[in-house]
């Protein structure tokens, strides 16, 4: 190492950099993932119950636009309730698995870095950095992955579920417009990535 070298920029572990930073924070997630399982699960109970909502209230709309019998208003009120009901329990499934998530995974990342610091000693650590400078990543760098853990994953997995269970619930009503409706859905990133690719262009002749 060169007398020039700033030693604080030299890592005791390799730093991910942002082609690897996924899969290194997938394996620091692997021991833990029941509880992106269970938020899984209760996104999934959040939008079913959200269906069941809107299904109850367009019931609702058809029996107010054109009377049928008493008994559909009473089942769609119904569904409305278990609807609501799930929506509420899938998304504190989903909220705590996602808490439990990210408190599970922080800790890990705090006992490996720990380990880090015991293994190499005092001497070392001081040749690459001051006390502030590791407790900033004990702490601070470690909290802010927080975030990621506990919403962005939950709400990542529930974005997945969804555009299926439109599918499934589209084509048991309609396989036509079902089968139309699975057409086109591949084509909806497409779209967005060209819109995407037309606004960078306008945007760098602007900038230029």
């Amino acid at each position: 190492m060169s007398a020039t070298t700033d030693p604080r920029r030299e890592s005791l572990t390799p730093a991910p950099d942002s082609g690897a930073a996924r899969p290194w924070l997938r394996e620091r997630l692997r021991p833990h993932r029941r509880w992106l399982w269970l938020a899984r699960g209760g996104a999934l109970l959040s939008l079913i119950g959200v269906g069941l909502l809107y299904a109850g209230l367009a019931a609702l709309l058809t029996t107010a636009l054109s009377p049928t019998p008493a008994i559909a208003s009473s089942a769609a009120w119904i569904a409305m309730a278990v609807g609501l009901l799930l929506r509420l329990l899938g998304g504190l499934t989903r909220d705590r698995a996602g808490l439990r998530l990210s408190a599970a995974v922080r800790d890990t990342l705090r006992r490996e870095l720990l380990a880090t610091v015991t293994r190499h000693g005092p001497v070392r650590l001081a040749a690459h950095g001051a006390t502030a400078w590791w407790t900033q990543r004990l702490l601070d760098q470690v909290d802010a992955l927080h975030g990621y853990h506990a919403r962005y994953l939950p709400a990542l997995e529930a974005a997945k579920l969804l555009p299926l269970l439109v599918a499934g619930l589209v084509l048991a009503l309609d396989w036509v417009a079902g089968l139309l409706l699975v057409i086109a859905l591949p084509l909806v990133p497409l779209f967005m990535a060209l819109i995407g690719m037309g606004t960078q262009a306008v945007q760098d002749a602007q900038q230029d």
